[in-house]
């Protein structure tokens, strides 16, 4: 079954393509060593290296082993609309922001340094949308929030964020934009959300795989960490999101760089149970494309077990 043409994020441009549907396929479920998970029909076709010094294959996944790498793109996507200032706004909102209504963006802030991030969105609402600010201090907390009064900053953060906490998430359309503007929503997320360690912490599972996505246009990709201990507040799993800077060639047999490809390791491979998988078929040029929730480069048929991913990637 053929589904609709789209286009799908692949090595530093988009691609066009459309799905095809297979029913009763053998699944399996690939982990690497950052993290990140891809499930994939037994018969889908993989690039794959076996080290450092050895050939790019192309491997189905029955024949994937522990040990092997799989490959991310380190070419980024350069896009058009948006600034720095812009995105800082809409990755603070993402990281600790929420609305009022359709008249207020609000900012729950902590001590210290975030009055530092506090005073630059204050300054980026008077200067784009000519809002008015206010702040109230809260002593038993040291919490104090900030609230932009303007309907263009709600319209701003509403194009390019949806849902609110496990459903928070950041829509497909910021992929598009300007590297400066994207750049600017991953420092504002870290300013608001993010921990001494260059993190991003999340508990929301679609903020994980936007993230990875929006890491995949900037030419690198995350480590992720998943929390499931007993013990944790709530019952989901909280999520830890590194985003690597990638200033050396290779991190011990972590990963390495080849041909313009970071290749990062296979840490184990187990098998599911048979589902309907959905493989994408591009248009013209290279077969290739970026799993939209992993950032993990793959080859032109894509295999996948749950609509919602489709979602996500297109």
């Amino acid at each position: 079954m053929m589904l609709g043409v789209c286009e799908i994020y692949s090595d530093g441009k988009f691609v066009k393509g459309k799905f095809n549907k297979f029913p009763n396929q053998k699944m399996i479920e690939i982990a690497l060593e950052n993290g990140h998970k891809i499930k994939m029909s037994s018969e889908h076709l993989n690039f794959v290296m076996r080290g450092p010094d050895a050939v790019v294959e192309e491997l189905k996944g029955e024949q994937l082993e522990e040990g092997m790498y799989l490959p991310y793109s380190l070419n980024m996507y350069e896009g058009n609309g948006g600034n720095a200032d812009l995105g800082y706004f809409v990755g603070a909102y993402a990281g600790d922001g929420s609305l009022d209504r359709e008249t207020t963006v609000v900012f729950s802030l902590g001590d210290g340094e975030k009055k530092t991030v506090a005073e630059k969105l204050k300054q980026i609402a008077e200067k784009y949308f000519g809002a008015r600010c206010t702040t109230k201090e809260y002593d038993d907390t040291k919490l104090f929030t900030l609230r932009i009064h303007s309907k263009a900053a709600v319209g701003l953060c509403k194009d390019f964020v949806s849902g609110i906490k496990r459903e928070k998430h950041y829509k497909s359309r910021i992929f598009g934009t300007s590297l400066e503007f994207r750049k600017g929503v991953l420092e504002g997320h870290y300013a608001t959300d993010g921990g001494n360690r260059n993190r991003i912490y999340t508990s929301s599972k679609k903020m994980l795989e936007t993230l990875n996505m929006l890491a995949a246009t900037l030419g690198t990709t995350t480590s992720v960490y998943e929390d499931s201990r007993d013990g944790r507040l709530g019952e989901e799993p909280n999520y830890s999101v590194l985003v690597y800077q990638l200033n050396r060639n290779n991190y011990g047999d972590f990963w390495f760089k080849h041909d313009n490809k970071l290749w990062i390791k296979i840490k184990s491979i187990k098998q599911l149970k048979n589902n309907t998988a959905y493989c994408f078929e591009v248009e013209n040029g290279e077969p290739m494309f970026t799993v939209g929730t992993t950032g993990i480069l793959t080859h032109n048929c894509r295999l996948r077990i749950d609509n919602r991913e489709q979602e996500v990637s297109a």
